[in-house]
């Protein structure tokens, strides 16, 4: 594989819950530089380009920010956007580069005979999109934010003052794409060779639209050739759409579960555990009934569970479960933890499946946090959450409060 050769900035769309589209979910977006964008006679000035704006998707594939990172992967460059698998690869650790390759492999030869000498592309048909579906969401996580749920809007501000949310975070018109029938259309359009749909929210089984684009990818005959990975919440059951994910490849679930019974709730604001029950009793039911079907349990791991991984494989058998990390805000992840603490989670994790897992993060990172003002920025937020929720830490943790107190 080439060094510097990556084939999603030729056949995927990245979009993100407020509109935006990037070369892909792990590009470099800080000040934009990863956004499709075009310039202008200002060199000060960027035309960023949005689902809402452009009439044709082609308009964002072959913007001159995309345009540009072909050009450099053309001519053996590294494009910064693409820093953080660069970073991945430089220490040994497999990148989304790495994976995606392999995935859906394209040579470097061919890449060239589809891009014109001005880095467009001859023609845009996209075989793996990246849906984040709006920010609707029915769920409030501790670790998330208003970017990716709508039930955060409302406490924000309160539990973050010194982030205060962005403009677009309270212009709900800036989520609601998903919502109009154009971008489904729009879509539809450039999807004849799709391979792979990543559909994420907000809470995606909230937006009914899309299942009107899978049903119109089944009439095409385009179904047969499309896995479909889902990433839900667990808290809504719709027994109407079993008949359509049974027309596709293969349809895999992500089921976000972060701990077991009321401190999943504790976590997962608005979830009610006997619903996540319930919810996972479906999936066993159609993924056994059905081949193409698959689910994974994802534990999204933070200072709040990472002590408590052992009892969730024991209450899920240790099947089907996969992990990933808090990373911002930066209280909520484990590496905020004192090396002391980090070691008696280890010691308890001893034997469980996800050792290897947690140790690899506290020692492969090569982060950690020394100021303990960020343990004591974790008790106040949660602190302020338990106010606002009228829930407690103490009482829901009360074995990794013992753990953590004096830090508080």
């Amino acid at each position: 594989m080439s060094e510097t050769f990556c084939p999603l900035p030729w056949n995927h769309l990245a979009t993100h819950p407020h509109g935006i589209c990037t070369l892909c979910c792990e590009s470099n977006q800080e000040e934009g530089q990863s956004q499709a964008f075009n310039e202008t006679n200002n060199k000060a000035f960027r035309e960023f380009l949005t689902l809402q704006k452009v009439d044709d998707f082609s308009d964002i594939t072959n913007s001159d920010s995309f345009s540009k990172v072909r050009l450099q992967m053309l001519n053996g460059e590294k494009p910064i956007e693409c820093s953080k698998c660069w970073e991945a690869e430089s220490v040994g650790n497999k990148s989304k580069r790495y994976y995606e390759s392999r995935r859906l492999p394209m040579t470097l030869q061919q890449a060239k005979e589809i891009t014109n000498d001005d880095g467009t592309l001859k023609e845009v048909n996209y075989e793996f999109v990246e849906l984040r579906l709006g920010n609707h969401c029915n769920v409030q996580c501790r670790t998330c934010n208003p970017y990716s749920s709508s039930r955060w809007l409302k406490d924000w501000d309160n539990i973050y003052p010194e982030r205060r949310a962005l403009p677009e975070f309270t212009r709900k018109s800036s989520f609601n794409w998903p919502l109009e029938e154009e971008f489904w259309e729009k879509l539809i359009d450039r999807c004849n060779e799709l391979r792979l749909l990543y559909i994420n929210g907000g809470e995606p089984f909230l937006i009914d639209k899309h299942f009107n684009f899978l049903q119109t990818l089944v009439d095409r005959g385009i179904s047969k050739n499309v896995e479909i990975v889902y990433s839900t919440n667990c808290t809504i059951i719709n027994h109407t759409y079993e008949d359509i994910w049974k027309e596709f490849k293969k349809v895999q679930f992500m089921l976000s579960i972060d701990c077991v019974g009321e401190r999943n709730e504790y976590i997962r604001t608005y979830t009610a555990w006997s619903k996540v029950l319930e919810f996972v009793d479906w999936m066993k039911d159609i993924t056994s009934k059905n081949d193409n079907l698959d689910y994974n349990i994802l534990q999204t791991v933070s200072t709040y569970n990472i002590f408590y991984i052992p009892e969730f494989y024991e209450y899920f058998d240790g099947e089907h479960i996969s992990h990933n990390f808090v990373k911002d805000p930066a209280q909520y992840d484990p590496l905020i933890l004192p090396q002391q603490v980090q070691q008696k989670i280890l010691d308890k994790l001893s034997g469980c499946g996800g050792y290897d897992v947690v140790k690899n993060y506290f020692n492969i990172e090569g982060i950690s946090y020394t100021d303990l003002e960020v343990m004591k920025s974790f008790f106040q937020k949660t602190g302020a959450m338990d106010v606002t929720k009228k829930t407690s830490f103490k009482k829901t943790f009360p074995e990794f409060y013992e753990l953590i107190k004096d830090y508080e």
